[in-house]
């Protein structure tokens, strides 16, 4: 969840009603993550391939896969594996990006927690333009979360360059 859309509501308290009613919300949520997760596992449903996902390093050049390819590795929910495909990140697809960094760990505002990830790639020059974010356009220019799957890479590392390994 993108911060525009609760930043005005920060220093408010909730009411003991408002309390209830978001808490009843947080357990029909994860019940349905259960849910999907269970019918996930045995279906087999947006299943990554097995592209030797370890073998993309920080500084190498990669090419995002075309539409089709990717639309074979996601789910209902446009996901593989937990990570979302925005649908803005479509007119990426064919252009070529140096990995930037591997995310190993990110803070989920939406679970107000740290999560744990595999296999996320962030790309140089590859963010969100903010020109879809809700009503207004958005300056925060956040990295594209990008699954290794997603890519195939392209070149070698980068002589000389060292993004934070």
């Amino acid at each position: 969840m993108c911060q525009l859309r609760i930043i005005e509501e920060i220093g408010y308290r909730n009411s003991w009603l408002n309390d209830k009613v978001q808490y009843s919300i947080r357990k029909f949520r994860w019940y349905k993550k259960m849910v999907f997760r269970f019918l996930h596992d045995v279906l087999n449903v947006g299943k990554s391939p097995d592209l030797h996902k370890d073998q993309i390093h920080v500084g190498d050049l990669v090419r995002i896969r075309d539409k089709a390819d990717i639309k074979r590795t996601l789910d209902g929910l446009r996901k593989t594996t937990g990570c979302s495909f925005a649908l803005p990140m479509y007119k990426e697809c064919g252009q070529e990006h140096r990995v930037y960094k591997k995310v190993d760990y990110f803070f989920d505002e939406y679970q107000q927690k740290m999560v744990r990830c595999n296999g996320i790639l962030l790309l140089e020059g590859s963010y969100c333009s903010g020109k879809t974010a809700y009503l207004e356009t958005c300056d925060r220019t956040c990295f594209y979360f990008w699954q290794a799957s997603w890519l195939e890479k392209v070149g070698a590392e980068k002589p000389g360059k060292d993004h934070g390994k």
